[in-house]
């Protein structure tokens, strides 16, 4: 029986410069909304990716790595060249939060009120981790628990409210 090992190494822009959005798609609430992103929004989005894979190159190709790396990317080395492959391979990693930011009711920004309801929108709740402002993944094991918050409050609401929910996890 063959048996192998692998690593994988990847460069995670952690803080965009931009923003992305969710917008409908078409009326029907069933369909798929349209989302983007926008990982590489910006000069310095593909700035920050480019020197990232640079720098995993460098770590990679290190003396502790002789013998194991068995292939990597193509050999792309121009800016132009590494913009072409982050464009055609960038991709969201873990769970995205903070787009659907909670303010206060009488707030005219934010996208829900302290009951999770959509501003501007009647009948409809966001319930998942989209409502917090961050979370930091790496001090917490787990994002399943905080996000059971939001559902169970939203549980609690619905006693006295008929709404449309979102959930996700």
């Amino acid at each position: 029986m063959l048996h192998t090992s692998s690593l994988s190494c990847v460069h995670i822009n952690g803080e965009l410069s931009t923003g992305g959005f969710v917008a409908l798609n078409t009326s029907n609430p069933f369909d798929h909304p349209i989302i983007n992103l926008n990982l590489v929004g910006s000069e310095f989005d593909l700035f920050a990716l480019r020197e990232g894979i640079r720098g995993v190159r460098q770590f990679m190709t290190s003396p502790t790595f002789d013998g194991f790396v068995v292939s990597t990317p193509a050999n792309m080395t121009t800016d132009e060249e590494l913009d072409q492959y982050i464009k055609a391979n960038v991709g969201g990693a873990l769970h995205p939060v903070g787009t659907a930011m909670m303010t206060s009711k009488d707030s005219d920004w934010g996208v829900v009120d302290p009951d999770l309801r959509v501003k501007g929108v009647e009948g409809l709740r966001v319930v998942d981790a989209s409502i917090f402002v961050s979370f930091d993944i790496l001090e917490n094991d787990t994002f399943t628990e905080p996000s059971v918050c939001p559902l169970s409050k939203a549980v609690r609401s619905s006693r006295s409210y008929t709404s449309a929910y979102i959930y996700s996890s």
